[in-house]
């Protein structure tokens, strides 16, 4: 038996990365904002905010592009992922009831330092950070069915955030401005196949062992995660990387039916 209260303490209260397992479903969905629901950002608190996102990965595109350059490609994956976080962040720190007025001037100045302009508000800065989260996306498409990276220098310059400089590095500083050093508890949920150059941005953000700032939990199938390799081809590791959480019977079905088979 599955016990939602321990589901939900695990998600909560442990910093280490974790592959939540759990049928692809809106049970597993509705399971998960809710437990997110239950944890908001405050300010001079270090109380764990949980932070669920789905949309995790580029859309997944078969292309019969001639010579795409993969060191390219992995750029693209790495930056939507990391704006897909950032975003998400700014709008539960957006979110919540009790703001300080004086920790959010100086997060506003944090991305501001970032930027190409300046802002006055939250809300300015979540416009900007989906305008750079889906530029990534459509370069990508482009990208894969032209094979040119026209549309990468074309409007590349029209954004006002156009990289994250380090992800684990800008989340402490938003920790440092808020007065929040809790880890970012981020609920990463595959509700849809994604490139494996999106897998391998998931693992890479894993191998960067920042559980203090990002506390990355994947949910998904048992037998979906098409690698465990990163970007730069190191694979994670089980216990040594992350842990195992399961959501329901799932996984024990999994290794039932697998074949462990080795050949001669």
């Amino acid at each position: 038996m599955y016990i939602k209260e321990i589901i939900e303490s695990q998600i909560a209260n442990e910093n280490r990365h974790l592959f939540m397992y759990g049928y692809n479903s809106n049970k597993r969905e509705q399971l998960l904002k809710g437990i997110s629901e239950k944890y908001p950002f405050n300010f001079n608190d270090n109380k764990s905010c949980i932070v669920y996102i789905d949309e995790i990965g580029l859309p997944n595109i078969t292309t019969n592009a001639k010579n795409l350059d993969p060191v390219k490609i992995k750029r693209i994956a790495i930056s939507f992922l990391e704006f897909s976080i950032i975003q998400n962040i700014a709008n539960r720190i957006n979110n919540t009831d009790i703001k300080d007025d004086d920790r959010l001037s100086e997060l506003i100045d944090e991305f501001n330092s970032i930027s190409n302009i300046q802002y006055e508000n939250l809300d300015e800065i979540i416009s900007s950070l989906e305008k750079s989260k889906k530029f990534y996306c459509s370069f990508y498409e482009e990208y894969l069915k032209t094979g040119n990276d026209e549309f990468g220098k074309k409007h590349f310059s029209d954004l006002d955030i156009t990289f994250i400089p380090d992800l684990s590095m800008f989340v402490r500083d938003i920790q440092e401005a808020t007065n929040n050093n809790a880890s970012f508890q981020i609920l990463l949920d595959r509700k849809e196949k994604i490139p494996v150059v999106s897998v391998m941005a998931i693992n890479s953000i894993i191998n960067m062992r920042c559980n203090k700032e990002l506390s990355i939990k994947v949910a998904c199938s048992p037998d979906e995660w098409e690698t465990y390799a990163d970007l730069n081809k190191s694979s994670i590791d089980y216990i040594h990387d992350y842990g195992i959480l399961e959501l329901d019977d799932s996984y024990n079905k999994y290794l039932k039916n697998k074949d462990f088979t080795i050949d001669d």
